[in-house]
């Protein structure tokens, strides 16, 4: 997307990201229920079902012409760029960004089920697609909007309100205000990490795709320990 000749990457970018999260609604509301239709013992045959996209995706790719975003001769050392300090709390705010996103996707339906005695079918789609209709709407309303707004303010004040919310979900004994706070940090966190991705395009145009493949490996380092360390505080809450 960044090597594209487009006038406003930022924009397109953001759009592009929203995609996953119609996705993420799409998966989970058909999964749920056809689990409850079907029922449990239909798991491997609705994940084998799911299998049929991304062997249409790697065909789509087979014929979809990439453009280089910078030669190989101009492109910066992956030595030099680690030394960079921009790269570096860029990497940390993937993995930060990352575990604020999945860590609340993946546990908001366990957590509306207790909180407000929701069926499981339920649970999921309002908890898991209501975050992630959040999340979606914020980068869809920076794709089509966004093109006079500051970055970085956004993003600042959507870590802030994403820590915010969390601690509201956490602490509110009202059901209804926490399932909201779960829902809105949808909101916050829809930019942390497509803006991240575009503040070091911007900053470090040489850097080339390394750059990118380093920074979303941080974020999916950080959505495999965030719901992780999430669980193991729980079990030991539980206790």
């Amino acid at each position: 997307m960044d090597a594209l000749p487009h006038k406003n990457r930022e924009k397109a970018m953001s759009l592009l990201h929203s995609f996953y999260a119609w996705g993420q609604i799409l998966t989970v509301a058909v999964t749920t229920l056809l689990l409850a239709a079907l029922g449990g013992s239909a798991w491997p045959g609705i994940l084998l079902g799911w299998t049929v996209l991304p062997v249409i995706t790697g065909f789509l790719f087979l014929r979809a012409p990439l453009p280089k975003r910078v030669e190989a001769h101009e492109a910066m050392p992956i030595r030099r760029l680690a030394r960079s300090p921009l790269f570096i709390i860029a990497f940390f705010a993937m993995i930060f960004g990352g575990a604020s996103e999945l860590s609340m996707s993946q546990w908001t339906s366990s957590f509306l089920e207790r909180a407000m005695a929701l069926p499981k079918v339920w649970g999921d789609i309002l908890g898991m697609s209501g975050f992630a209709l959040m999340m979606g709407l914020g980068r869809l309303a920076h794709g089509l909007f966004g093109e006079r707004a500051r970055l970085q303010p956004l993003l600042i004040g959507g870590s802030l309100g994403a820590a915010g919310l969390y601690v509201l979900a956490a602490l509110s004994g009202s059901g209804a205000l926490a399932a909201a706070a779960c829902g809105l940090t949808g909101l916050c966190v829809s930019l942390l990490w497509p803006g991240t991705l575009m503040v070091c395009a911007r900053a470090l145009p040489l850097a080339g795709a390394s750059m990118f493949a380093l920074l979303s490996a941080g974020g999916d380092l950080g959505c495999a320990l965030g719901p992780s360390l999430t669980g193991l505080v729980s079990d030991a809450a539980a206790v």
